[in-house]
């Protein structure tokens, strides 16, 4: 699966949930939040160029937004 923006391959990761330790090694990992909901995503596509992360919605390749 391609970056649409950079046109790279994209590194699937899995999504850690949870509270995040300074400790813990999370660079396998893409940080999902504290919550799990029943349609939280089990893994996303990271953007090796600009580490933009990516999920598949409904079939379709959906860029995560940031929160402000």
């Amino acid at each position: 699966m391609n970056c649409p923006e950079h046109s790279t391959t994209l590194i699937e990761k899995p999504v850690l949930y949870g509270y995040i330790t300074p400790e813990q090694d999370t660079s396998g990992y893409l940080l999902g939040g504290c919550v799990v909901r029943q349609d939280s995503p089990e893994f996303g596509y990271e953007c090796p160029i600009d580490k933009a992360v990516f999920y598949l919605k409904d079939g379709k390749l959906v860029k995560e937004e940031a929160e402000e």
